[in-house]
């Protein structure tokens, strides 16, 4: 028997689904964002689920090389006028030419993804904020450029910082998914710094010295969205609901506070339940 459609099954385009499934956060402010620009955030965080999951796809960095490198080319084909028939590179064509998006941006992206790739974790905190700003600092920029073109650059650099922050606490959040493959993105520094026992998180066991080392990337995270907000002033309003995504971060960033920041917590690992309602909130306040 087939499964029952919704009415929000039946609504959403391939893109809308995609993000809805596999990106919820992100999808959840896509959904408040006015509906003139709802198809195109769509494109461009469904087109970011994509890069983002090469990963997990791949069996080895060469696989994962050539499927990166089919979105570069399928970006250029976009700006080149030979564009692939895609469900989710048509529409971003179609967001491309509507909003005058920067393709320097989308392969800033790509090329942020290739860190995904290596077997090493950063060797410094500060390259991870790098990757952090070129993979969710320019998807988030594009996101603005999408909501409020020309807007002022205090404006894009908070877009970027917020964007950072959702990396960062996006990186403490995974720690248990990628321990499960001994896998870790926690820079060598910050692991030597706060003492974590790699021994201990391969086992899957939360201990003081992982919850230091998690403190401090939130800590980070929450430099960044301090920076964003300090600017609000020189915010135009149509930039505001892709700036809200700072709702869900300060949700995340409240339970792994309560849970000691230890990412194992059953609480982190399901996500804040109040966050679309605290989205909600800062909409109708005008917050950010």
């Amino acid at each position: 028997m087939a499964a029952r459609s919704t009415p929000e099954t039946d609504s959403l385009s391939p893109c809308g689904r995609i993000a809805r499934d596999l990106d919820r956060d992100r999808y959840l402010t896509a959904v408040i964002a006015p509906p003139e620009i709802r198809e195109a955030l769509f494109a461009l965080y469904a087109f970011n689920v994509e890069v983002a999951k090469t990963r997990e796809m791949v069996s080895e960095p060469m696989m994962g090389q050539i499927r990166l490198q089919w979105w570069r080319d399928s970006i250029d084909g976009i700006y080149e006028g030979n564009e692939r028939r895609h469900e989710v590179v048509t529409p971003l064509g179609e967001a491309v030419r509507r909003h005058g998006l920067d393709r320097d941006g989308f392969l800033r992206i790509i090329d942020s993804r290739e860190r995904d790739l290596a077997d090493a974790p950063p060797t410094t905190l500060a390259e991870l904020e790098r990757y952090a700003d070129d993979s969710a600092g320019t998807l988030l920029l594009q996101a603005l450029r999408i909501a409020a073109p020309g807007s002022p650059d205090e404006a894009e650099k908070a877009a970027r910082g917020i964007g950072a922050a959702w990396a960062l606490i996006g990186i403490a959040r995974a720690v248990p998914f990628l321990a499960q493959s001994r896998s870790t993105l926690l820079p060598d520094d910050l692991v030597a710094e706060a003492r974590v026992d790699k021994g201990l998180l391969w086992e899957l066991k939360p201990h003081p010295g992982l919850f230091r080392a998690v403190e401090i990337l939130c800590a980070k995270a929450s430099e960044r969205l301090r920076a964003a907000r300090a600017v609000r002033r020189d915010i135009p309003k149509p930039a505001l609901p892709v700036l809200r995504s700072t709702a869900i971060l300060d949700s995340h960033l409240r339970v792994l506070r309560r849970a000691g920041h230890n990412p194992f917590d059953a609480r982190v690992v399901l996500g804040s339940p109040l966050r679309q309602w605290r989205l909600m909130v800062y909409a109708l306040s005008g917050r950010y």
